[in-house]
Order: structure tokens, then C-alpha cells, then sequence
């Protein structure tokens, strides 16, 4: 199923106003429909383009929007559009000629809305018979960062996701500045519109499944929330509730990112024209979740050393250290956070009068890692544990890539299985 506003797929090429590279400016834009795959808009500048959108309520798609978003915001800037503030958003006091923008404050663009004005709209004579009138609805123009929804490149897409040689994507000179009043080659227009159509082809399949949330995070937990809780979000927030900022705050600082290090033996061998190799792991993620107990539950707090507890096995707690170092024949695994005598991406092999927050399983593997002295252990959360959490979720999607006939299945599937991890991570506040 569709929305019931029509839904393109957009897409800009830029190029620099003149040879000093300090301005760039859109010297052609399309729009394919997602529903027929057919492009509906060709033009030659972000003026045509917004005079195209401004017609009709839409629902657009940019693949990139914090790239794409940068030429629209200025354009409406420039003609009067004032931004609406939250309020005004949430309470429907709608202005015309104004727009709202979503940011996070990493610049991350997830959304933006466009309010033309007023338009009139004939209610359906099947239903309303004689007494059908004009109807005043606003015309609003819905636009979505689909890199959200597929975090992959469209070149990536057209191989991985939709795998036909008629899904390749192309090249032309992103260099030649192009003047004002320039007008497309056809190898040009059949580039953008190629871009487009790979994009709206894989949202198609995508929203053909019924995904339709505006990133992919938030497909996979809708979907998660289905499959686990039968769609009942109370018993989900029963088994994990939502947790007070200062809880959550605490918890964050003993969060950490996968382990990243270059052995020092091996450092610089490129200067000697000497090479590694790679290697990947499939399903490393899932493979994780699907395997291991999880904590769960509103935590408990104590003071001091942990002692084991049968109904909290797992715990996060602040520990101050007046000494450690590496062991012989191990890789070190600590980073210090927001201390700055300490780089805070940097692994360290020795120090000394740190404080550390850390979880239940870090806390075994420094252990392991480093001879460590002068211990204080201070407030801690500990917490119940569940099983088998992710087992139903991931038993799904994981037949589904392993039986997939197509490589659109198979990537629609691994998109699933990797993408749900990181909405247990949500901050509780955000900017």
C-alpha cells in the first residue's frame, strides 16, 4: 500500500558557480514516482524544482537530505518562508509561505515540511453524492532522507539491493560548471533519472512490505515489536521501561562502541609496501543478540563491591582505579571518557587515578587485561536479566536472508537483521 500522497524519488546534481569553489549551486533536479517508476519531473534548477513541488501535496524522497536540504532551506529563505516554530507545529497553527525542519544536533536531517498555503480539494461525489463541495485543506510538501531508510549508497543499492544490470549506476563530470540557463544532455538526463529510479525502486519494495516508518532503526523495532510483543508496546515497556534521564545518563557512560585497534608490531608496514588482509564476519550483530542474556527492568541501586545477586546478575557501575596496567601478551581494551589527560579514542597500555564507568562484562575483560590496583567501588545499578530476547525476531529474518530467491530479498532481510540493535541505544533526550 501506498501513501495517499503521491511519493517521488528526487534527486539534485550541483556544481560551483565559478573556479573559486566557494558556491555551489543545483543545475539539474528530477523526481521519479515510486509508484509508476516513471520520472515526472526533469529540470534545470532549484527554481524549477520548487515551482514543480509547489503545485500538489507530495511526499519526496532525497537520498542524502542534509546535501539536498542545504540548497532547499536557503531557496526558501530567500522567498519569505519563515520556520514555525514546535509549538506552532504541534497545535496545527499552520502559516502560509513557512517551514519546519527536523535536525538533530550532529546535523543529521531526518525531515522537512514545506506549507505553500491553502488549496481546495473536491470531496468525493461516491460518497458525498449532491451535497459533495470544495474542501480547504493545506498543501504541504513532505520531504524524507531515504538514506535513513536504506543507509547505503546508490551505487550500493543498484548492486546489492536490486542486482539488475539495468540498476547500474552511471557517471558524468560532477567538475564542468554548468552556466546559468544550462540545459541537460541526454546522457545527463538519463544519469539523474537512472539515480532516482534505483532509489525509488528499493523504497518500493521496502513500503510493498508495509516498512514505513522514516528510518530504518525504527522499521526494524516496529517490526521487533510485532513479532516479540504481538504489537503490545505496554508489555515491551513492562519488560523494558523507559528510564529517568539521570538513570539513563548514568548508564550512557559505561556505553561503548565496538573494539577498534592496530597492533603496534604492525604499525607503518604500508611505508614498506607491506599489506594485510581483511576479513568480515557475517552476522556479528545478530549472532550476539541472538546468543547472549540481556539486562532488563528498572535497576537497583547499591554502594560498593557487587556481590552476586541470582535475580540481578548484570550490573554498570562507577569504580575509581589508582593504578593499572597492561598484562603481558594482551591487547589493551580501556579507554578513558571525558578525562583530559586522556585521548578519549586511544587504548591505553598504563595510568593511573582515573574513574571509570563501567558494565558487568567490560569489568571481567579488564580484569583479564591489566593488572589493576587501588580499587573504590561507587554507586552501582544492577539488573534483572532475559532470555532469548531477539531469538523470534531474528529466527524470521534470518530464514528470510538464508532462503531469499532474489538479491533484493536477501538485502531487505540483512537490512533487518542489522539494523535493530542500535534503537536500544535512543537517547531519552535529544536536540
Amino acid at each position: 500500500m501506498m501513501s495517499t500522497k503521491m511519493e517521488l524519488s528526487c534527486d539534485f546534481e550541483t556544481c560551483a558557480t565559478d573556479k573559486t569553489n566557494t558556491k555551489a549551486k543545483v543545475w539539474s533536479s528530477c523526481a521519479v514516482d515510486i509508484g509508476s517508476l516513471e520520472p515526472v519531473h526533469l529540470g534545470n534548477s532549484i527554481d524549477e524544482f520548487m515551482s514543480f513541488i509547489s503545485y500538489k501535496s507530495l511526499k519526496l524522497y532525497f537520498h542524502n537530505l542534509a546535501f539536498d536540504g542545504n540548497f532547499i532551506l536557503p531557496w526558501l529563505v530567500k522567498h519569505g518562508f519563515t520556520q514555525l516554530t514546535r509549538e506552532e507545529e504541534e497545535k496545527y497553527k499552520y502559516k502560509k509561505h513557512s517551514f519546519s525542519v527536523v535536525v538533530d544536533e550532529l546535523n543529521n536531517f531526518y525531515s522537512m515540511r514545506i506549507y505553500w498555503g491553502y488549496q481546495y480539494v473536491m470531496q468525493d461525489r461516491r460518497k458525498y453524492g449532491r451535497k459533495a463541495r470544495k474542501k480547504k485543506t493545506w498543501l504541504i510538501t513532505d520531504i524524507i532522507d531515504s538514506f535513513k531508510i536504506i543507509p547505503q549508497s546508490v551505487k550500493s543499492i543498484g548492486k546489492n539491493f536490486l542486482g539488475g544490470v539495468e540498476d547500474e549506476k552511471g557517471i558524468i563530470d560532477y567538475v564542468t560548471i554548468r552556466p546559468d540557463g544550462y540545459q541537460m544532455t541526454k546522457e545527463e538526463q538519463h544519469y539523474i533519472v537512472q539515480d532516482c529510479t534505483i532509489v525509488a525502486k528499493a523504497l518500493r519494495l521496502m513500503r510493498e512490505r508495509g516498512f514505513k516508518k522514516s528510518t530504518v532503526s525504527s522499521i526494524a523495532f516496529n517490526e521487533f515489536l510485532k513479532i516479540t510483543f504481538n504489537g503490545n508496546k505496554q508489555a515491551y515497556r513492562r519488560l523494558l521501561p523507559c528510564l529517568d534521564s539521570e538513570t539513563d545518563d548514568f548508564i550512557r557512560k559505561a556505553y561503548k562502541g565496538g573494539w577498534t585497534y592496530t597492533n603496534k608490531k604492525f604499525k607503518n608496514l604500508r611505508d614498506k609496501q607491506l599489506y594485510g588482509a581483511c576479513f568480515d564476519v557475517n552476522s556479528l550483530y545478530p549472532f550476539q543478540m541472538y546468543s547472549n542474556s540481556f539486562p532488563c527492568g528498572t535497576p537497583v541501586e547499591f554502594f560498593g563491591k557487587y556481590e552476586y545477586d541470582k535475580k540481578y546478575p548484570f550490573w554498570i557501575q562507577e569504580i575509581h582505579i589508582d593504578h593499572f596496567r597492561l598484562k603481558e601478551n594482551k591487547f589493551p581494551c580501556l579507554q578513558i571518557k571525558g578525562n583530559m589527560r586522556f585521548s578519549e579514542t586511544e587504548y591505553l597500555e598504563e595510568g593511573s587515578d582515573v574513574t571509570i564507568y563501567v558494565t558487568s562484562v567490560d569489568w571481567e575483560l579488564y580484569n583479564d587485561c591489566y593488572y589493576i590496583e587501588g580499587i573504590t567501588f561507587r554507586k552501582g545499578l544492577k539488573f534483572h536479566a532475559v532470555d532469548n530476547l531477539f531469538v523470534p525476531y531474528i529466527d524470521k529474518f534470518y530464514s528470510e536472508k538464508q532462503n531469499a530467491t532474489n538479491k533484493s530479498q536477501r538485502a531487505q532481510a540483512k537490512l533487518m537483521l542489522n539494523s535493530l540493535y542500535g534503537k536500544f541505544a535512543s537517547k531519552t533526550h535529544r536536540t
